[in-house]
Protein backbone atom coordinates (compact mmCIF):
# COMPACT_ATOMS: atom_id res chain seq x y z
CA UNK A 1 0.00 0.00 0.00
CA UNK A 2 1.05 3.77 -0.78
CA UNK A 3 2.13 5.57 2.31
CA UNK A 4 0.72 9.27 1.95
CA UNK A 5 2.39 10.52 5.22
CA UNK A 6 2.16 14.27 6.79
CA UNK A 7 5.01 13.20 8.69
CA UNK A 8 7.24 13.18 5.42
CA UNK A 9 6.74 16.81 4.95
CA UNK A 10 9.73 18.30 5.79
CA UNK A 11 11.41 16.00 3.62
CA UNK A 12 9.66 15.94 0.85
CA UNK A 13 9.82 19.94 0.79
CA UNK A 14 13.80 19.66 1.37
CA UNK A 15 13.94 17.70 -1.71
CA UNK A 16 11.44 19.89 -3.94
CA UNK A 17 13.67 23.22 -3.31
CA UNK A 18 16.89 21.22 -4.46
CA UNK A 19 15.35 19.60 -7.67
CA UNK A 20 13.49 20.83 -11.11
CA UNK A 21 10.26 19.13 -12.54
CA UNK A 22 9.12 18.14 -15.84
CA UNK A 23 5.78 19.46 -14.85
CA UNK A 24 4.26 21.76 -11.68
CA UNK A 25 0.70 21.22 -10.72
CA UNK A 26 -0.82 24.24 -9.25
CA UNK A 27 -4.21 23.24 -7.02
CA UNK A 28 -4.58 20.59 -4.82
CA UNK A 29 -8.55 19.65 -5.54
CA UNK A 30 -9.95 17.21 -7.72
CA UNK A 31 -8.49 18.43 -11.30
CA UNK A 32 -4.72 19.07 -10.06
CA UNK A 33 -5.33 15.26 -8.34
CA UNK A 34 -6.55 14.02 -11.65
CA UNK A 35 -3.83 15.92 -13.73
CA UNK A 36 -0.78 14.91 -11.03
CA UNK A 37 -1.71 11.03 -11.96
CA UNK A 38 -2.23 11.26 -15.39
CA UNK A 39 1.14 12.97 -15.65
CA UNK A 40 2.63 10.90 -13.53
CA UNK A 41 1.47 7.70 -14.98
CA UNK A 42 2.94 8.82 -18.85
CA UNK A 43 6.30 9.29 -16.75
CA UNK A 44 6.68 12.70 -16.35
CA UNK A 45 8.50 13.89 -13.17
CA UNK A 46 5.63 15.82 -11.08
CA UNK A 47 5.30 17.95 -8.18
CA UNK A 48 1.70 19.31 -7.06
CA UNK A 49 1.46 22.30 -5.09
CA UNK A 50 -1.88 23.42 -2.84
CA UNK A 51 -2.12 26.42 -1.30
CA UNK A 52 -4.54 24.79 1.71
CA UNK A 53 -5.63 21.53 2.53
CA UNK A 54 -5.91 19.10 -0.64
CA UNK A 55 -9.74 19.60 -2.06
CA UNK A 56 -10.59 22.44 0.44
CA UNK A 57 -11.82 24.32 -2.34
CA UNK A 58 -15.13 23.19 -4.46
CA UNK A 59 -13.65 19.58 -4.69
CA UNK A 60 -15.26 19.07 -1.28
CA UNK A 61 -18.15 21.22 -1.36
CA UNK A 62 -19.47 19.36 -4.38
CA UNK A 63 -23.51 17.17 -3.89
CA UNK A 64 -21.12 14.47 -3.63
CA UNK A 65 -22.62 12.85 -6.52
CA UNK A 66 -20.97 10.85 -9.35
CA UNK A 67 -23.58 11.59 -12.22
CA UNK A 68 -23.75 12.19 -15.79
CA UNK A 69 -26.22 15.52 -14.64
CA UNK A 70 -29.97 14.62 -16.07
CA UNK A 71 -30.35 18.34 -16.08
CA UNK A 72 -27.75 19.36 -18.55
CA UNK A 73 -30.30 16.88 -21.49
CA UNK A 74 -32.22 20.89 -21.29
CA UNK A 75 -29.27 22.38 -22.69
CA UNK A 76 -28.48 19.44 -25.37
CA UNK A 77 -25.43 19.19 -23.65
CA UNK A 78 -25.56 15.42 -24.88
CA UNK A 79 -21.63 14.45 -25.35
CA UNK A 80 -21.14 16.36 -21.87
CA UNK A 81 -23.51 14.13 -20.20
CA UNK A 82 -22.89 10.84 -22.16
CA UNK A 83 -18.71 11.78 -21.11
CA UNK A 84 -19.85 11.65 -17.47
CA UNK A 85 -22.19 8.67 -17.34
CA UNK A 86 -19.26 6.80 -19.19
CA UNK A 87 -16.65 8.49 -17.00
CA UNK A 88 -19.25 7.58 -13.18
CA UNK A 89 -18.71 3.44 -14.57
CA UNK A 90 -15.23 4.13 -14.57
CA UNK A 91 -15.14 5.06 -10.44
CA UNK A 92 -17.88 3.03 -9.89
CA UNK A 93 -15.46 0.22 -10.89
CA UNK A 94 -12.23 1.62 -9.92
CA UNK A 95 -13.10 2.69 -6.34
CA UNK A 96 -15.71 0.84 -4.65
CA UNK A 97 -15.48 2.22 -1.76
CA UNK A 98 -16.11 5.61 -1.91
CA UNK A 99 -18.21 5.99 -5.10
CA UNK A 100 -21.28 3.62 -5.02
CA UNK A 101 -24.75 3.11 -6.54
CA UNK A 102 -27.47 5.48 -5.37
CA UNK A 103 -31.34 5.22 -6.50
CA UNK A 104 -33.34 8.65 -7.01
CA UNK A 105 -37.07 9.27 -7.16
CA UNK A 106 -38.51 11.95 -9.31
CA UNK A 107 -41.60 12.79 -8.25
CA UNK A 108 -43.75 14.47 -11.11
CA UNK A 109 -46.83 17.27 -10.33
CA UNK A 110 -49.50 18.97 -12.31
CA UNK A 111 -48.08 22.12 -13.54
CA UNK A 112 -44.01 21.28 -13.17
CA UNK A 113 -41.85 22.40 -15.81
CA UNK A 114 -41.08 19.25 -16.94
CA UNK A 115 -44.01 17.22 -17.55
CA UNK A 116 -44.66 13.27 -17.34
CA UNK A 117 -43.80 12.79 -21.08
CA UNK A 118 -40.58 15.23 -21.28
CA UNK A 119 -39.29 13.51 -18.28
CA UNK A 120 -40.00 10.17 -19.88
CA UNK A 121 -37.75 11.04 -22.69
CA UNK A 122 -35.07 12.73 -20.87
CA UNK A 123 -35.10 9.23 -18.78
CA UNK A 124 -34.89 7.22 -21.95
CA UNK A 125 -32.45 9.63 -23.38
CA UNK A 126 -30.13 9.13 -19.99
CA UNK A 127 -30.14 5.34 -20.38
CA UNK A 128 -29.09 5.49 -23.98
CA UNK A 129 -26.13 7.81 -23.10
CA UNK A 130 -24.78 5.17 -20.95
CA UNK A 131 -24.89 2.75 -23.02
CA UNK A 132 -27.68 1.16 -20.84
CA UNK A 133 -24.73 0.76 -18.41
CA UNK A 134 -26.63 2.60 -15.00
CA UNK A 135 -26.51 0.21 -11.87
CA UNK A 136 -30.36 0.08 -12.76
CA UNK A 137 -32.59 1.40 -15.88
CA UNK A 138 -34.92 3.73 -15.01
CA UNK A 139 -38.58 3.19 -14.37
CA UNK A 140 -41.88 4.43 -13.92
CA UNK A 141 -44.10 4.85 -10.86
CA UNK A 142 -48.06 5.62 -10.58
CA UNK A 143 -48.83 8.00 -7.63
CA UNK A 144 -49.35 5.43 -5.22
CA UNK A 145 -45.77 4.00 -5.33
CA UNK A 146 -44.24 7.38 -5.11
CA UNK A 147 -46.47 7.96 -1.90
CA UNK A 148 -45.50 4.41 -0.84
CA UNK A 149 -41.68 5.20 -1.12
CA UNK A 150 -42.18 8.19 0.95
CA UNK A 151 -45.36 9.08 3.47
CA UNK A 152 -44.19 12.84 3.95
CA UNK A 153 -44.20 13.94 0.31
CA UNK A 154 -46.81 15.70 -1.20
CA UNK A 155 -50.15 13.99 -2.71
CA UNK A 156 -51.85 16.81 -4.42
CA UNK A 157 -51.71 17.36 -7.80
CA UNK A 158 -49.24 14.37 -8.41
CA UNK A 159 -48.76 12.53 -11.32
CA UNK A 160 -46.89 9.83 -10.73
CA UNK A 161 -42.69 9.89 -10.68
CA UNK A 162 -39.88 7.94 -12.00
CA UNK A 163 -36.62 6.25 -10.80
CA UNK A 164 -33.56 6.23 -12.03
CA UNK A 165 -29.67 5.42 -10.96
CA UNK A 166 -26.40 7.43 -10.47
CA UNK A 167 -23.85 7.24 -7.70
CA UNK A 168 -22.56 9.26 -5.02
CA UNK A 169 -18.95 9.49 -3.68
CA UNK A 170 -16.74 10.57 -1.10
CA UNK A 171 -15.61 14.12 -2.85
CA UNK A 172 -12.96 15.05 -0.41
CA UNK A 173 -11.71 11.55 0.19
CA UNK A 174 -11.55 10.66 -3.55
CA UNK A 175 -8.98 13.47 -4.17
CA UNK A 176 -6.62 11.84 -1.14
CA UNK A 177 -6.70 8.65 -2.50
CA UNK A 178 -6.33 9.98 -6.10
CA UNK A 179 -3.23 11.38 -5.26
CA UNK A 180 -1.75 8.43 -3.11
CA UNK A 181 -2.80 6.22 -5.82
CA UNK A 182 0.58 7.66 -7.16
CA UNK A 183 2.30 8.82 -4.43
CA UNK A 184 5.54 7.06 -5.10
CA UNK A 185 5.59 8.85 -8.46
CA UNK A 186 5.13 12.45 -7.51
CA UNK A 187 6.20 14.97 -4.77
CA UNK A 188 2.91 16.59 -3.34
CA UNK A 189 3.07 19.39 -0.68
CA UNK A 190 -0.05 21.33 0.96
CA UNK A 191 0.04 24.46 2.40
CA UNK A 192 2.22 26.33 -0.23
CA UNK A 193 1.10 28.94 -2.43
CA UNK A 194 2.48 30.44 -5.26
CA UNK A 195 3.14 33.98 -5.18
CA UNK A 196 5.15 35.00 -8.34
CA UNK A 197 5.51 33.29 -11.50
CA UNK A 198 8.50 33.67 -13.80
CA UNK A 199 9.16 32.46 -17.08
CA UNK A 200 13.08 31.45 -17.16
CA UNK A 201 14.45 31.63 -21.31
CA UNK A 202 17.03 29.35 -22.57
CA UNK A 203 18.58 31.67 -25.48
CA UNK A 204 19.99 28.40 -27.07
CA UNK A 205 16.61 26.69 -27.37
CA UNK A 206 13.73 29.04 -27.18
CA UNK A 207 13.64 29.42 -31.03
CA UNK A 208 12.57 25.62 -30.55
CA UNK A 209 10.18 25.33 -27.49
CA UNK A 210 8.37 27.65 -25.22
CA UNK A 211 11.45 28.99 -23.55
CA UNK A 212 13.79 27.58 -20.61
CA UNK A 213 10.50 26.71 -18.05
CA UNK A 214 9.15 28.41 -14.96
CA UNK A 215 10.40 29.45 -11.91
CA UNK A 216 7.94 29.75 -8.96
CA UNK A 217 8.29 31.76 -5.88
CA UNK A 218 6.17 29.73 -3.13
CA UNK A 219 5.20 30.82 0.87
CA UNK A 220 5.35 27.75 3.08
CA UNK A 221 2.69 28.61 5.85
CA UNK A 222 3.83 26.12 8.23
CA UNK A 223 7.54 26.73 7.78
CA UNK A 224 6.65 30.51 7.47
CA UNK A 225 9.07 30.77 4.81
CA UNK A 226 9.48 31.78 0.64
CA UNK A 227 11.21 29.29 -1.78
CA UNK A 228 11.52 29.03 -5.28
CA UNK A 229 10.71 25.29 -7.44
CA UNK A 230 11.85 24.96 -10.85
CA UNK A 231 10.11 23.40 -13.85
CA UNK A 232 9.10 22.04 -17.43
CA UNK A 233 5.30 23.40 -17.51
CA UNK A 234 3.14 25.00 -15.15
CA UNK A 235 -0.37 23.43 -15.58
CA UNK A 236 -3.02 25.52 -13.35
CA UNK A 237 -5.88 23.54 -11.91
CA UNK A 238 -7.37 26.48 -9.29
CA UNK A 239 -10.59 25.93 -10.13
CA UNK A 240 -12.79 29.10 -9.25
CA UNK A 241 -9.34 31.10 -8.37
CA UNK A 242 -8.20 30.80 -12.07
CA UNK A 243 -8.10 34.31 -12.75
CA UNK A 244 -7.04 35.77 -9.65
CA UNK A 245 -3.57 33.17 -10.29
CA UNK A 246 -3.78 34.32 -14.03
CA UNK A 247 -3.29 37.57 -13.34
CA UNK A 248 -0.29 36.28 -11.32
CA UNK A 249 1.24 34.57 -14.51
CA UNK A 250 -0.20 37.28 -16.86
CA UNK A 251 -0.22 40.89 -16.96
CA UNK A 252 -2.66 41.16 -19.80
CA UNK A 253 -4.86 38.28 -18.46
CA UNK A 254 -8.60 38.82 -19.23
CA UNK A 255 -11.14 37.50 -16.53
CA UNK A 256 -12.47 33.85 -17.89
CA UNK A 257 -14.85 32.75 -14.58
CA UNK A 258 -18.37 33.21 -13.93
CA UNK A 259 -17.67 32.03 -10.71
CA UNK A 260 -21.34 30.24 -8.91
CA UNK A 261 -22.34 29.41 -5.13
CA UNK A 262 -24.04 26.45 -4.02
CA UNK A 263 -24.96 25.15 -0.59
CA UNK A 264 -26.32 22.53 0.93
CA UNK A 265 -27.85 22.30 4.22
CA UNK A 266 -27.47 18.52 5.97
CA UNK A 267 -30.15 17.16 7.96
CA UNK A 268 -30.75 14.96 10.64
CA UNK A 269 -31.91 11.29 9.19
CA UNK A 270 -35.68 11.42 11.09
CA UNK A 271 -36.16 14.62 9.21
CA UNK A 272 -36.91 13.46 5.89
CA UNK A 273 -36.91 9.22 6.57
CA UNK A 274 -35.73 8.99 2.74
CA UNK A 275 -35.70 5.69 1.08
CA UNK A 276 -33.86 6.86 -1.29
CA UNK A 277 -32.29 10.09 -2.80
CA UNK A 278 -35.04 12.32 -4.36
CA UNK A 279 -34.92 14.97 -6.88
CA UNK A 280 -36.66 18.17 -6.31
CA UNK A 281 -37.71 21.03 -9.27
CA UNK A 282 -36.57 24.45 -7.46
CA UNK A 283 -39.29 27.02 -8.79
CA UNK A 284 -39.83 27.18 -12.62
CA UNK A 285 -36.05 27.57 -13.33
CA UNK A 286 -33.87 24.61 -14.28
CA UNK A 287 -32.45 24.73 -10.77
CA UNK A 288 -32.90 21.07 -9.10
CA UNK A 289 -32.50 20.21 -5.87
CA UNK A 290 -31.25 16.92 -4.06
CA UNK A 291 -32.07 14.85 -1.03
CA UNK A 292 -29.40 12.52 -0.91
CA UNK A 293 -29.40 10.35 2.15
CA UNK A 294 -25.72 9.47 3.96
CA UNK A 295 -25.21 6.94 6.95
CA UNK A 296 -25.48 9.67 9.55
CA UNK A 297 -27.38 12.26 8.23
CA UNK A 298 -28.83 13.87 4.43
CA UNK A 299 -27.74 16.02 2.17
CA UNK A 300 -30.04 18.53 0.99
CA UNK A 301 -28.80 20.81 -2.03
CA UNK A 302 -27.94 22.88 -4.08
CA UNK A 303 -28.24 26.39 -5.01
CA UNK A 304 -26.48 28.24 -7.54
CA UNK A 305 -26.17 32.12 -7.36
CA UNK A 306 -23.15 34.55 -9.16
CA UNK A 307 -20.60 34.97 -6.73
CA UNK A 308 -17.91 38.29 -6.75
CA UNK A 309 -16.72 37.85 -3.01
CA UNK A 310 -14.09 36.52 -1.43
CA UNK A 311 -13.39 33.24 -2.84
CA UNK A 312 -11.66 31.92 0.44
CA UNK A 313 -14.52 32.60 2.37
CA UNK A 314 -17.75 31.54 0.67
CA UNK A 315 -20.49 30.71 3.02
CA UNK A 316 -24.20 30.29 2.92
CA UNK A 317 -26.51 33.32 4.51
CA UNK A 318 -30.13 32.92 5.38
CA UNK A 319 -31.31 33.65 2.38
CA UNK A 320 -29.57 30.60 1.27
CA UNK A 321 -30.74 28.35 3.99
CA UNK A 322 -34.33 30.12 3.70
CA UNK A 323 -34.41 29.26 -0.33
CA UNK A 324 -33.43 25.51 0.49
CA UNK A 325 -35.34 25.14 3.32
CA UNK A 326 -38.72 26.86 0.99
CA UNK A 327 -38.28 24.17 -1.78
CA UNK A 328 -38.24 21.43 1.06
CA UNK A 329 -41.36 22.06 2.99
CA UNK A 330 -43.33 22.30 -0.93
CA UNK A 331 -42.26 18.93 -1.44
CA UNK A 332 -43.05 17.50 2.53
CA UNK A 333 -45.48 19.94 3.47
CA UNK A 334 -46.62 17.26 6.49
CA UNK A 335 -42.88 18.48 7.98
CA UNK A 336 -41.94 21.89 10.04
CA UNK A 337 -38.54 21.60 9.15
CA UNK A 338 -36.96 23.43 12.41
CA UNK A 339 -33.20 25.48 12.46
CA UNK A 340 -32.21 22.67 15.39
CA UNK A 341 -33.25 19.69 12.41
CA UNK A 342 -30.23 21.07 10.57
CA UNK A 343 -26.94 19.47 11.60
CA UNK A 344 -24.64 21.75 9.70
CA UNK A 345 -24.26 23.63 6.15
CA UNK A 346 -21.50 23.85 3.65
CA UNK A 347 -20.62 26.18 0.57
CA UNK A 348 -18.78 25.88 -2.10
CA UNK A 349 -17.95 27.82 -5.41
CA UNK A 350 -18.09 26.53 -8.72
CA UNK A 351 -15.15 26.98 -11.40
CA UNK A 352 -17.48 28.16 -14.27
CA UNK A 353 -16.14 29.40 -17.56
CA UNK A 354 -18.33 32.62 -18.72
CA UNK A 355 -20.49 31.86 -21.85
CA UNK A 356 -22.60 34.54 -22.01
CA UNK A 357 -25.76 32.56 -20.40
CA UNK A 358 -28.22 34.65 -19.03
CA UNK A 359 -28.45 33.07 -15.86
CA UNK A 360 -26.24 30.56 -13.70
CA UNK A 361 -28.00 27.44 -14.36
CA UNK A 362 -27.57 28.00 -18.27
CA UNK A 363 -23.88 28.01 -17.90
CA UNK A 364 -22.33 24.74 -19.49
CA UNK A 365 -20.09 22.45 -17.39
CA UNK A 366 -18.06 21.73 -20.40
CA UNK A 367 -14.48 22.47 -19.07
CA UNK A 368 -11.89 24.21 -21.20
CA UNK A 369 -7.96 23.67 -21.57
CA UNK A 370 -6.00 26.96 -23.22
CA UNK A 371 -2.25 27.62 -23.05
CA UNK A 372 -1.53 31.10 -22.22
CA UNK A 373 0.16 32.92 -25.33
CA UNK A 374 3.74 31.03 -25.89
CA UNK A 375 4.69 30.35 -22.38
CA UNK A 376 4.98 26.86 -21.08
CA UNK A 377 1.68 27.59 -18.94
CA UNK A 378 -1.52 25.54 -19.34
CA UNK A 379 -4.71 26.19 -17.63
CA UNK A 380 -7.86 23.88 -16.94
CA UNK A 381 -10.96 25.00 -15.98
CA UNK A 382 -14.86 24.34 -14.98
CA UNK A 383 -16.19 20.81 -15.89
CA UNK A 384 -17.67 18.27 -14.20
CA UNK A 385 -15.91 16.35 -11.13
CA UNK A 386 -17.06 13.36 -12.51
CA UNK A 387 -15.21 14.22 -15.70
CA UNK A 388 -11.94 15.02 -14.05
CA UNK A 389 -10.15 12.14 -15.39
CA UNK A 390 -10.85 12.83 -19.01
CA UNK A 391 -10.46 16.15 -18.11
CA UNK A 392 -6.84 15.33 -16.84
CA UNK A 393 -6.09 13.54 -20.02
CA UNK A 394 -7.25 16.78 -22.06
CA UNK A 395 -4.90 19.10 -19.91
CA UNK A 396 -1.81 16.79 -20.24
CA UNK A 397 -2.12 16.29 -23.74
CA UNK A 398 -2.53 20.26 -24.17
CA UNK A 399 1.10 21.15 -22.27
CA UNK A 400 3.54 18.09 -24.52
CA UNK A 401 1.81 19.32 -27.69
CA UNK A 402 2.77 22.58 -27.03
CA UNK A 403 6.00 22.32 -24.89
CA UNK A 404 8.25 20.18 -26.55
CA UNK A 405 10.48 19.52 -24.10
CA UNK A 406 7.91 17.21 -22.48
CA UNK A 407 8.56 13.54 -23.74
CA UNK A 408 7.27 10.73 -22.11
CA UNK A 409 9.07 8.02 -20.90
CA UNK A 410 5.94 5.53 -20.64
CA UNK A 411 4.24 4.30 -23.75
CA UNK A 412 1.29 2.46 -23.29
CA UNK A 413 -0.69 3.47 -19.47
CA UNK A 414 -4.13 2.89 -21.42
CA UNK A 415 -4.70 -0.22 -18.32
CA UNK A 416 -3.08 2.02 -16.28
CA UNK A 417 -5.30 4.60 -16.50
CA UNK A 418 -8.67 2.57 -15.30
CA UNK A 419 -6.99 0.80 -12.49
CA UNK A 420 -8.55 0.53 -8.86
CA UNK A 421 -6.70 3.03 -6.64
CA UNK A 422 -5.79 1.17 -3.78
CA UNK A 423 -5.02 -2.44 -4.72
CA UNK A 424 -7.99 -4.93 -5.38
CA UNK A 425 -10.69 -3.20 -4.12
CA UNK A 426 -13.63 -5.41 -5.04
CA UNK A 427 -16.35 -6.17 -2.71
CA UNK A 428 -15.33 -9.66 -2.31
CA UNK A 429 -11.91 -8.71 -1.06
CA UNK A 430 -13.73 -6.09 1.54
CA UNK A 431 -15.75 -8.95 2.81
CA UNK A 432 -12.59 -10.70 2.88
CA UNK A 433 -11.11 -7.74 4.76
CA UNK A 434 -14.15 -7.35 7.34
CA UNK A 435 -14.25 -11.02 7.54
CA UNK A 436 -10.74 -11.02 8.75
CA UNK A 437 -11.40 -7.86 11.34
CA UNK A 438 -13.73 -9.49 13.07
CA UNK A 439 -10.95 -12.44 13.78
CA UNK A 440 -9.07 -9.93 16.02
CA UNK A 441 -11.64 -9.49 18.56
CA UNK A 442 -11.49 -5.79 18.69
CA UNK A 443 -12.96 -3.67 21.19
CA UNK A 444 -14.86 -1.76 18.71
CA UNK A 445 -19.10 -1.70 18.15
CA UNK A 446 -19.87 -3.19 15.45
CA UNK A 447 -21.25 -0.19 14.08
CA UNK A 448 -17.61 0.95 14.00
CA UNK A 449 -15.94 -1.82 12.10
CA UNK A 450 -18.78 -1.70 9.35
CA UNK A 451 -17.72 2.07 9.17
CA UNK A 452 -14.28 1.76 9.20
CA UNK A 453 -14.41 -0.90 6.09
CA UNK A 454 -16.97 1.00 4.49
CA UNK A 455 -14.80 3.72 4.29
CA UNK A 456 -11.53 2.27 3.68
CA UNK A 457 -12.46 -0.74 1.75
CA UNK A 458 -10.25 -3.43 0.81
CA UNK A 459 -6.95 -1.99 2.68
CA UNK A 460 -9.26 -2.55 6.38
CA UNK A 461 -7.41 -4.87 7.70
CA UNK A 462 -3.82 -3.99 7.11
CA UNK A 463 -4.59 -0.43 8.73
CA UNK A 464 -6.01 -1.93 11.50
CA UNK A 465 -2.90 -4.27 12.24
CA UNK A 466 -0.97 -0.97 12.17
CA UNK A 467 -2.74 0.24 14.83
CA UNK A 468 -3.46 -2.85 17.35
CA UNK A 469 -4.29 -2.00 20.74
CA UNK A 470 -5.67 1.68 19.65
CA UNK A 471 -9.65 2.78 19.51
CA UNK A 472 -11.74 3.48 16.55
CA UNK A 473 -10.90 7.05 17.08
CA UNK A 474 -7.50 6.63 17.26
CA UNK A 475 -7.37 3.86 14.38
CA UNK A 476 -8.96 6.68 11.69
CA UNK A 477 -7.06 9.41 12.90
CA UNK A 478 -3.56 7.47 12.66
CA UNK A 479 -4.36 6.04 8.96
CA UNK A 480 -5.47 9.68 8.33
CA UNK A 481 -1.98 10.81 9.29
CA UNK A 482 0.24 8.30 7.79
CA UNK A 483 -1.94 7.45 4.35
CA UNK A 484 -4.36 10.65 3.80
CA UNK A 485 -1.64 13.51 4.45
CA UNK A 486 -3.81 14.81 7.14
CA UNK A 487 -1.77 17.27 9.38
CA UNK A 488 -4.28 18.92 11.00
CA UNK A 489 -7.22 18.50 13.28
CA UNK A 490 -9.75 20.42 11.51
CA UNK A 491 -8.83 18.98 8.11
CA UNK A 492 -9.42 14.93 9.72
CA UNK A 493 -12.93 16.02 10.75
CA UNK A 494 -13.84 18.06 7.83
CA UNK A 495 -12.24 16.72 4.68
CA UNK A 496 -10.80 12.58 5.90
CA UNK A 497 -14.27 12.51 7.84
CA UNK A 498 -17.66 13.65 7.54
CA UNK A 499 -17.94 13.77 11.17
CA UNK A 500 -18.18 18.28 11.04
CA UNK A 501 -21.04 17.42 8.83
CA UNK A 502 -22.94 14.97 10.81
CA UNK A 503 -21.33 16.14 14.25
CA UNK A 504 -20.52 12.49 15.35
CA UNK A 505 -17.80 12.44 17.82
CA UNK A 506 -17.62 16.31 18.11
CA UNK A 507 -18.48 16.20 21.81
CA UNK A 508 -15.64 17.22 23.75
CA UNK A 509 -14.81 13.48 25.22
CA UNK A 510 -13.90 12.59 21.68
CA UNK A 511 -12.68 15.41 20.31
CA UNK A 512 -9.72 15.51 23.22
CA UNK A 513 -9.14 11.39 22.34
CA UNK A 514 -8.43 12.19 18.92
CA UNK A 515 -6.12 15.44 19.76
CA UNK A 516 -3.95 13.24 21.72
CA UNK A 517 -3.51 11.05 18.75
CA UNK A 518 -2.29 13.64 16.39
CA UNK A 519 -0.20 15.05 19.50
CA UNK A 520 1.39 11.59 20.00
CA UNK A 521 1.81 11.21 16.85
CA UNK A 522 3.08 14.73 15.57
CA UNK A 523 5.17 15.78 19.19
CA UNK A 524 2.90 18.49 19.72
CA UNK A 525 3.18 20.98 22.56
CA UNK A 526 0.23 21.79 25.09
CA UNK A 527 -0.33 24.97 23.17
CA UNK A 528 -0.25 23.85 19.64
CA UNK A 529 -2.77 20.90 20.76
CA UNK A 530 -4.97 23.57 22.34
CA UNK A 531 -4.72 25.66 19.24
CA UNK A 532 -5.80 22.72 17.27
CA UNK A 533 -8.64 22.28 19.49
CA UNK A 534 -9.98 25.76 19.74
CA UNK A 535 -9.66 26.14 15.69
CA UNK A 536 -12.17 22.93 15.24
CA UNK A 537 -14.24 23.87 17.74
CA UNK A 538 -14.12 27.49 16.55
CA UNK A 539 -15.57 26.38 13.13
CA UNK A 540 -17.90 23.66 14.63
CA UNK A 541 -19.57 27.09 15.78
CA UNK A 542 -19.71 28.71 13.12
Amino acid sequence: MNKFSFKDRSKNLKSIKSDSYDIVVVGGGITGAGVAREAALRGFKVCLLEKSDFSTGASSKSSKLAHGGLRYLENFEFDLVAEALNERQHLLRMATHMVRPLSFLVPIYKGDRVGWWKMKAGMLLYDLLCAFRAPKLHTSLNPKKVTASNSNLKTEGLKGGFVYSDAYMDDDRLVVETLRSVSDKIDVISYCEVKTVKISTDKKEETETNGGGVELSCYDSIEDNEFKLKGTHLISCVGPWTDTFGKIVDDSWKDKMRPSKGIHLCVKKSLLELETAMVMAADKSKRILFCIPRKDFDIIGTTDTDYNEDLDKVSSNDDDISYVKKVLSEYFPKIDIKDSDILSTYAGVRPLIHDGSSNESKVSRNHRVFNVDDKPITFISGGKYTTYLSMAIHAVDKAVKSNKKLVSSAENIRSERRKLFVGINTKENQNLALNKIMSLNLDWSIDNINDFVDNHGAQSYEFISENLNKTYLQTEASVAIEYYCCGHLLDFYERRTSWSLSRRFTDEVNIKEVALEFRNQFGWTDKILNQEIEVLRAFLRS
